[in-house]
């Protein structure tokens, strides 16, 4: 199965998606000079300045020098302590800048909710000369983007050891596992991985070996059910049904939503007409689970519930996008409320595509 990847094909393009997952994506580096998507606007060294000012989570630093590996500074003093560091020659690490910089938080959802797997950002930031780690291998593939500076990497593959200078405007893909090195050039370096986990279906099972080990495909999560199960219970002699159902609904527990707009939202829902139309949002990951005469919709830590009956309303507003006075197959008070909870929490945009004006996020 082919899974629609929007976001990540512009990502790497000109490369064709199919030929990235077939001859890239566990196995081989992926270096492009000039990435199709401008990504110097999403995160600036100001914003970078700003955000560690604040003294955020997950700031840490490293020094492949040093021999310390990772490490923080803490105390009343951290901070300038921290940038002291930094001036000698250490890296400045911000993990899970997603959380802080909304622009990340952008560039990090869509392939999650294309790809199903759990992505994440984090910001480097490197002196003149400085080398944050030794030769190592991550448990996760990352692209790397350059966002200022250079930064020669040195990576390790069919038993030689290549380099490449990533620029301005350059992108490079890694595969799990890589032995990989990186030192700024002269003028330092910022880089922004976005850092993609991909689980196997020993994560579905609870179990491992054998098949079970292999790597869950892309778009998994938008599969059907019994696709699914089906392909589990080659494999695997436990419950596939149960399986698959609690690990999908603990998908969409897990997802970090966009949060914003939904004060406003509420506040300004748009008059609505049979000829209102909805477009469902593409960066998100949903589950309806059955409860009792119920359905809840989980999408993070959003949870809403509708009678049971307007669980195929619900998947239609999610799934494509519909005209209000095509839900018809539920009283118009019902189909109005439903449809103005969605709004109010950012589930749907309202308008055609392109026109956010009444979109609450």
């Amino acid at each position: 199965m082919t899974v629609d990847c929007p976001a990540l094909a512009q990502l790497i393009a000109p490369v064709e998606f199919e030929t990235f997952i077939d001859e890239f994506w566990h196995r081989d580096l992926l270096v492009l000079d000039d990435c199709s998507v401008p990504f110097s606007g999403i995160v600036t060294a100001g914003e970078i300045d700003a955000c560690i000012a604040r003294d955020p989570p997950h700031l840490t630093l490293a020094d492949a020098g040093s021999g310390e590996g990772r490490f923080s500074l803490s105390g009343p003093d951290g901070h300038i302590a921290t940038l002291a560091r930094f001036q000698q020659g250490a890296t400045l690490i911000l993990d899970h800048a997603q959380r802080q910089l909304p622009g990340l938080g952008r560039l990090c959802r869509r392939p999650e909710a294309e790809l199903g797997y759990g992505c994440h950002a984090n910001i480097y930031v490197t002196p003149p000369g400085g080398q944050g780690f030794p030769m190592h291998a991550d448990k996760t593939g990352a692209f790397i983007m350059q966002i200022a500076g250079q930064k020669i990497w040195h990576v390790e593959q069919d038993g030689r050891e290549r380099s490449y200078e990533l620029r301005p405007g350059a992108l490079a893909w890694l595969p799990k596992g890589m032995p990989h090195a990186a030192r700024a050039g002269c003028g330092g370096s910022m880089h922004v991985t976005l850092a993609i986990a991909v689980p196997s279906w020993s994560s579905i099972a609870g179990a491992g070996g054998g098949a079970l080990d292999e790597p869950l495909p892309p778009g998994f999560h938008r599969m059907s059910d019994d696709v699914l199960v089906e392909r589990l219970s080659q494999i695997w002699e436990g419950d596939a049904e149960a399986a698959v159902s609690d690990a999908l609904l603990s998908r969409a527990e897990v997802f970090s939503p966009d949060m914003s707009g939904r004060v406003t939202g509420a506040l300004s829902t748009p008059e609505m007409t049979p000829e209102t139309r909805l477009r469902p949002r593409d960066d998100i990951i949903w589950r309806l689970a059955d409860v009792g005469d119920q359905v809840r919709l989980v999408c993070g830590p959003i949870r809403l519930l509708a009678p049971a009956k307007l669980a195929s309303l619900l998947r239609q507003c999610l799934t494509r996008p519909v005209r209000i006075g095509d839900l018809s197959d539920a009283e118009p008070s019902e189909v109005a409320a439903l449809v103005r909870s969605l709004l109010a929490n950012g589930l749907v945009h309202c308008g055609d595509a392109g026109d956010d004006s009444g979109a609450s996020s």
